[in-house]
């Protein structure tokens, strides 16, 4: 078992790998801000299991940001805070920053991937209450547009110039630029998927075509964005937390609110029965695939975290414990650390090859 690399006054809210480096940043309830780097090789207490030792390099005080909501980084080192005062800040590089403000707590931050740095089309997608708002790298507003059947709850890139976001009663398409298109060649505008539930969170398959949506209802939805075509998956209990592509779109995983469930994806359904793992207690964080695509991780409210391999999707692996509720999980992008958070302040870094 690895030792905690950091500890929070309270609970971390969530956790972001900046660009291309292996640099973390932390975000507390208590508004702080703690971004950690890996120095020399080193077996200490601080290490993170595999043989590196991390530091703090940067903190941004308490008093500047209060309670933390949300983390995004890009591939170029910027890191946006989001916090529930509604307040947005673009840290750059240099640990300078741009703050953005909105009239509700921030409830999503995603930033358009772009490869080019100085890109004109950065961009970062904000959800607020029922505001929706896209800005530039700057802090520099590109739209912004109130969502009216209630508060928006996640959001999802599908394209450069399409935005979906996620809430009560269903899923928009905001369209900039233009009119909302799609990834099918025609690029023609993609209906709203409308829903008496409330979606809790959105992931698009690696190849853009297929769009998952789970609600509180235990409801995921699965759209076929070229065609149209739908699929549904009930019976999961009063919520599903959270629903996730990964193997190359192979498996689909549902975290529900007492079990995790692996689908086979077949050309045009999934197959009957899933393989169900379970009773894992209520996961509290939705199943994150990895940078590859191989390994699935999901966190429980017991403070167990789970690994599962491509290979042997029904063979959950624990890796990790803590004495608290799991809020966050995240791999780096060279696939070979997992960062955890939980409610008691606590943040491990953990060896994919660790076992608890």
């Amino acid at each position: 078992m690895t030792n905690a690399t950091t500890q929070l006054a309270e609970s971390v809210r969530d956790v972001a790998w900046i660009g291309d480096t292996r640099s973390l940043a932390v975000g507390g309830a208590d508004g702080e801000v703690r971004v950690l780097s890996p120095t020399a090789t080193s077996a200490g207490p601080r290490s993170d299991g595999a043989g590196h030792e991390w530091e703090v390099r940067h903190s941004l005080p308490r008093d500047l940001t209060p309670a933390v909501s949300r983390l995004a980084a890009d591939i170029h080192g910027r890191l946006a805070i989001g916090s529930d005062c509604g307040t947005v800040r673009i840290v750059d590089p240099t640990w300078n920053w741009t703050e953005y403000r909105t009239r509700e707590p921030i409830s999503s931050l995603v930033w358009l991937r772009t490869f080019d740095p100085h890109a004109s089309g950065a961009r970062l997608a904000i959800a607020a209450g029922h505001d929706v708002h896209v800005i530039d790298a700057h802090g520099r507003t590109l739209i912004s547009e109130t969502y009216r059947r209630g508060s928006v709850t996640c959001l999802e890139w599908l394209h450069p110039n399409t935005l979906a976001t996620g809430g009560h009663g269903g899923v928009t398409f905001i369209g900039l630029n233009g009119p909302a298109t799609g990834p099918a060649p025609q690029h023609e505008p993609i209906p709203d998927l409308l829903s008496p539930g409330v979606v809790l969170s959105m992931h698009l398959d690696q190849h853009g075509n297929r769009l998952t949506v789970a609600d509180l209802r235990g409801e995921v939805r699965i759209t076929d964005l070229r065609t149209g075509d739908e699929l549904s998956v009930d019976g999961l209990g009063d919520r599903a937390r959270g629903a996730c592509w990964w193997a190359g779109g192979q498996l689909l995983a549902i975290a529900a609110d007492d079990e995790l469930s692996i689908w086979r994806s077949c050309p045009d359904d999934l197959e009957p029965e899933p393989i169900v793992l379970g009773p894992i207690p209520g996961p509290s964080a939705g199943p994150v695939a990895t940078h590859l695509g191989h390994r699935l991780a999901v966190g429980d409210q017991n403070g167990v975290v789970w690994i599962i391999e491509k290979a042997r999707p029904h063979v959950p692996v624990p890796v990790a414990s803590v004495d608290a509720e799991i809020t966050t999980v995240a791999w780096s992008p060279d696939d070979s650390l997992l960062a955890i958070g939980a409610a008691n302040g606590q943040l491990l870094l953990v060896p994919t090859h660790a076992r608890a």
